[in-house]
């Protein structure tokens, strides 16, 4: 089995994950949050703009065909 690592995994390795768990505790922007934290909030807008998606729907489509995945 070959291991591979996708383009969005490669471009969140140059996230200094420290420095930004630091400041998501800083401005406690996970303060009320139930499902979709800061750090996933992140994700979901950098696939956005590599796969270039112009509306909220084809983000949520595009994720769900994706979901099997994760």
């Amino acid at each position: 089995m070959t291991k591979f690592s996708t383009v969005l995994n490669q471009l969140l390795q140059f996230l200094p994950q420290q420095e930004f768990e630091r400041s998501i505790k800083k401005f406690k922007s996970d303060r009320y949050v139930k499902y979709l934290t800061t750090k996933a909030f992140f994700v979901v807008h950098l696939y956005s703009q590599i796969r270039k998606k112009d509306s909220l729907r084809d983000i949520a489509c595009g994720l769900e065909q994706h979901q099997s995945k994760w």
